[in-house]
């Protein structure tokens, strides 16, 4: 990786996940600069800028974690913060988008919520922003000025190939179609996708787009893929479709783990063979014994290192 000229650049974090942040950065050869935080009584939060950034180009990494409030307004402070001690261009790394599905209207009254968060971000000073699999990319434009919309699919089905021989992959709904047909090609795999129904408050039903599953997938081999897992419902009820259908193994796979609610217990109940993720959001991997993280470290400072480049 060519590597940018570091002084013409500094980074900064939040308090979300450094882990990530530090090695995207400490990958493209860019310094990290300070920020002090801290809370008032009233739980209102400080955020002050502590390095010179008058004149230059930064970037910052945050990532959309739990609580996500939280999350999305640290990230609006140190921007507007390193926009007012007279930072050039801000650029965020930004792998996981706060309110990613809620990016269209299905009722009156509702927030549009994903096109809102675009516009505080560009309030507190936002230029432009890197990011990983947008639940819906078309939403892209909403966020900022110019955007990076980068797909690590790639690396994750590359990772379940390395473990795994798979001979069905599965889309979980219609917005995943796309993700199965890239995984089946680069796997050798046929696809099946399927359609969720809802049929009552909290109820939804599974059903295979076309007919013919029992022979497509009894004694197969099949990977679930989608673009997150959230509470893990949706896979749990295509999985007991599957296993219905006679599959012999089932392997689970999706870039952003949310892993919110009961997912720990409802994922049990899949009986997966193993679970693949990225690391866009901070995991407690000791809580999944069987799942395999696929980093997208070198992916982010790859971006951040080319973007360095020409600033």
């Amino acid at each position: 990786m060519a590597k940018p000229m570091a002084k013409r650049s500094l980074a900064f974090l939040t308090p979300a996940h450094r882990t990530l942040g530090r090695k995207v950065f400490e990958l493209a050869d860019i310094p990290v600069g300070r920020v002090s935080w801290s809370k008032f009584s009233d739980s209102e939060t400080h955020c002050v800028v502590e390095s010179d950034v008058k004149g230059l180009p930064v970037f910052v990494f945050q990532t959309g974690a739990q609580p996500m409030q939280e999350s999305l307004w640290d990230l609006i402070l140190l921007c507007d913060a390193l926009k007012h001690a007279g930072a050039r261009r801000v650029i965020v790394v930004l792998p996981f988008v706060p309110y990613r599905r809620q990016e269209k209207q299905t009722r009156p009254g509702e927030s549009l919520t994903l096109r809102l968060v675009g516009e505080l971000l560009q309030t507190a000073g936002v230029d432009e922003l890197i990011t990983v699999n947008l639940h819906r990319p078309q939403t892209v434009t909403w966020l900022a000025r110019q955007v990076y919309h980068l797909s690590v699919l790639d690396d994750v089905i590359r990772a379940v190939g390395k473990f795994h021989s798979i001979d069905v992959v599965c889309a979980p709904d219609n917005g995943a179609i796309p993700l199965a047909q890239t995984a089946a090609q680069e796997l050798g795999a046929s696809v099946m996708s399927v359609m969720k129904k809802r049929v009552g408050p909290n109820k939804v039903s599974f059903t295979p787009f076309h007919s013919g599953t029992n022979e497509q997938v009894r004694e197969k081999r099949i990977l679930i893929v989608d673009d997150e897992i959230d509470t893990g419902s949706t896979i749990l009820g295509v999985a007991r479709m599957l296993k219905a259908a006679g599959a012999a193994s089932i392997t689970v796979a999706a870039v952003h783990g949310v892993l919110s609610g009961k997912v720990e217990a409802t994922l049990k109940q899949v009986g997966y063979d193993r679970l693949f993720l990225t690391d866009t959001l901070p995991l407690k991997t000791s809580k999944w014994p069987r799942l395999k993280l696929v980093s997208v470290a070198p992916v982010l400072a790859e971006a951040v290192a080319r973007r360095a480049q020409w600033l």
